[in-house]
């Protein structure tokens, strides 16, 4: 079957986001695409009044609900103290539980995802914005500029400036 249906403002907008996003290619992109393909098939499956039955749970969506909490958790609080024992705590898992899920869906240590997770978002700002070195470091959790330095040059393997960067 076939239905033509006219494309409203929401789903052009939609639509402009996925484009921009498909060809932004940094550190959040894909994320913000997946966002963005989920809004458009929501949009689309209300145009057409499409109903899905969403009772029952799939390991996969857990799998996925989990990780995406892990993954807010570690944006969230990137700029502070970060303990295992605070994300296990309220994920309700005990560390060796978390520790084996991390290895699990990430391939890597709580530690390596949030060193991970700040140089992404370093990363991106040093791109994206104007601000200077510090306060990307400090919004990435480095008190000291020169700490920052040294992860960001280890992670990306940078031997230069990185005001050279933007």
């Amino acid at each position: 079957d076939c239905v033509v249906f006219p494309a409203s403002e929401e789903l052009l907008q939609i639509c402009r986001d996925v484009f921009r996003e498909f060809s932004a290619r940094n550190a959040y992109a894909q994320l913000m695409l997946h966002s963005h393909l989920v809004r458009m098939l929501i949009c689309i499956f209300r145009t057409l009044n499409v109903t899905c039955d969403f009772g029952s749970e799939t390991e996969h969506c857990a799998d996925v609900k989990l990780t995406h909490r892990i993954d807010s958790y570690f944006e969230e609080h990137m700029a502070g103290s970060v303990y295992v024992e605070n994300l296990a705590e309220e994920l309700h898992l005990s560390k060796s539980q978390l520790n084996r899920i991390l290895k699990e869906h990430y391939g890597m240590t709580f530690r390596e995802k949030l060193l991970k997770t700040r140089m992404d978002r370093a990363s991106w700002l040093l791109k994206h914005t104007e601000k200077p070195i510090d306060e990307v470091a400090d919004a990435v959790g480095y008190r000291s500029e020169s700490a920052f330095y040294q992860v960001f040059r280890k992670e990306f393997a940078v031997t230069r400036d990185l005001t050279l960067l933007r």
